[in-house]
């Protein structure tokens, strides 16, 4: 077996153990994000992505795939995309402890 594969299972036993999360309560539905390094790029993921509803996948590319139904690859087509937020964190300053 691929070792790739441990992500497959993991999304697996992830979407088992929260399956109950997905029932209606209150009117909404819980949507369960999965996020993957470079590792969980793969096409096994989206292929049990296609298969699930209210499951989304944020995955850190490692292939520039080509795109669904569209003649452009991942690459070009992020970098073409306008920037949808910037958000700017400050540090605070914190006296440094030796626990």
């Amino acid at each position: 077996m691929k070792e790739s594969y441990r992500w497959v299972e993991a999304f697996q036993k992830i979407e088992k153990l929260f399956a109950d999360l997905k029932m209606p309560t209150g009117g909404c539905l819980t949507k369960i994000i999965h996020v993957f390094d470079r590792e969980g790029d793969i096409a096994e993921i989206f292929l049990e992505l296609d298969k699930i509803l209210n499951t989304g996948v944020v995955v850190r590319a490692a292939h520039n795939r080509c795109l669904e139904g569209e003649n452009s690859y991942l690459w070009s087509d992020v970098t073409s995309q306008p920037v949808q937020f910037t958000f700017i964190n400050v540090k605070s300053k914190t006296r440094r402890t030796n626990d």
